[in-house]
């Protein structure tokens, strides 16, 4: 296990290695709504413990902000205020594809048959958002996440590239980059988190999750053969 290291103090941007950023200027995020998503699940104990030991106590909570997504209504949604718990990711994962339609047999087929496999985390990175309008408010963040080194994770690019050609839904942005969100912070707040020794650590998949999206209460789980 990693241990937490941090200086304490701002860094300049300038000194932040461009590989810890992940620009979404190019952007324009879809409507997922009444999509469906297929996910790779890491909500493992080993990954919640080194989250909790590495991460957790190291970011300061005034850098922390309310996933901006969460919506009014919902029961995570405080107008009054929002609860601690509701700027980290409760439900860590890693995209394959959304925006999909409900799960065919051959798709499920084509993802079974990759069988069981490895997910490789070491690092942190961060995803800087552009300004967007939400609630009637232009608002920027960061989100905080965990790195998947491309060359020790080539299976997820293998089943995104399959979940693409059999649904025949392109990706959404210019590139895919798996990643597990950890935080949302505050507009360039997250960059002095980069510097956290976390990881490596490797933790084993034999299931997949297609599930609607925001929308955990009728997932379809697909066991990997």
């Amino acid at each position: 296990m990693a241990t937490a290291t941090t200086n304490g103090t701002d860094v300049p941007t300038s000194t932040v290695p461009s590989t810890t950023v992940v620009s979404s200027k190019t952007r324009e995020r879809p409507d997922f709504k009444d999509t469906w998503g297929v996910f790779v699940p890491v909500n493992t104990l080993d990954f919640w413990t080194l989250v909790h030991r590495v991460v957790i106590e190291e970011i300061s909570p005034k850098d922390l902000i309310r996933d901006p997504v969460i919506k009014p209504g919902s029961e995570r949604y405080d107008v009054d205020g929002w609860n601690w718990r509701d700027s980290w990711e409760l439900d860590p994962h890693i995209i394959l594809h959304t925006g999909l339609g409900p799960l065919t047999d051959k798709l499920e087929c084509a993802l079974k048959s990759v069988g069981k496999f490895t997910v490789h985390i070491e690092g942190l990175h961060r995803f800087t958002n552009p300004p967007k309008m939400i609630e009637g408010k232009e608002r920027s963040w960061d989100v905080l996440m965990c790195n998947l080194p491309p060359k020790k994770n080539k299976v997820l690019f293998d089943l995104h590239k399959q979940a693409c050609v059999i649904s025949g839904k392109d990706w959404h942005f210019a590139e895919y980059v798996p990643h597990v969100t950890l935080a949302y912070t505050k507009f360039g707040a997250a960059y002095k988190y980069t510097g956290i020794e976390f990881g490596p650590i490797e933790i084993e998949v034999d299931h997949l999750m297609y599930q609607k999206y925001r929308d955990n209460t009728k997932p379809v789980r697909i066991d990997l053969q």
